[in-house]
């Protein structure tokens, strides 16, 4: 029975970090969307050979026309480009702020409340997880 807990254990370990690694891409994608940035779909062969050659699943800066623009290129994602100005810039990088600070008040919530849970009154409980 311990043996069977502690299996799925870690295979739903391994796939909550699988999905770990893909939603990186998507969250960004998310605060651009957000932001305001333009989604511009390569649906011609000319605009495919573009996007590859652009750095993939980064945000950089990029002068179009004299102007400066921001470009986010997901080839292999969404087969498109996230393309902002410098005011939708300044407003992704106020939203990516501000789930930061979200992040870091919720960590610090759950750190005190396990404080004062006083766990470590209790001694180790039960034996380390490498003798199940």
């Amino acid at each position: 029975m311990l043996r069977i807990f502690s299996l799925s254990l870690i295979g739903a370990l391994l796939a909550m970090l699988a999905g770990c690694s893909s939603t990186g891409s998507s969250a960004t994608q998310n605060k651009l969307s957000a932001a305001g940035f333009n989604i511009k779909y390569a649906n011609s062969s000319e605009k495919q050979a573009h996007l590859n050659a652009l750095p993939q699943r980064q945000l950089v800066p990029h002068s179009r026309d004299g102007k400066m623009v921001y470009v986010f290129a997901d080839a292999a994602g969404c087969n498109c480009a996230y393309v902002g100005t410098p005011s939708e810039y300044q407003q992704y990088r106020a939203i990516a702020q501000q789930e930061k600070v979200a992040r870091m008040e919720r960590d610090t919530a759950r750190m005190q409340r396990d404080a004062a849970l006083n766990w470590h009154r209790w001694g180790r409980i039960g034996r380390p997880y490498w003798h199940w």
